[in-house]
């Protein structure tokens, strides 16, 4: 159910971009409504980058993991999975 109900979002979201994205390519051409759109996704992806908080730190995040990984979580990937065993 809940699989059917984000498609259904998806979809609506998508006839909903339809119409300003055929306007702007009616009236300056379709190169430069992507460039736009472009420029106005990658301005979103900065602004989140930036001011997502380290979970561990609470300092806003540099794009690297500072964590090392625990003895326990080096283990855990060296077991057996889903029953089969090397």
């Amino acid at each position: 159910m809940l699989a059917g109900l984000q498609m259904s979002l998806g979809m609506i979201g998508t006839l909903l971009a339809t119409a300003p994205l055929a306007l702007s390519a009616a009236t300056i051409g379709w190169r430069a409504s992507f460039l736009i759109i472009a420029a106005i996704t990658c301005c979103i992806g900065t602004a989140i980058f930036f001011s997502l908080a380290d979970e561990s730190s609470g300092q806003p995040s540099t794009g690297r993991h500072s964590r090392k990984a625990s003895p326990e979580s080096e283990q855990s990937c060296a077991r057996p999975q889903w029953g089969v065993s090397s």
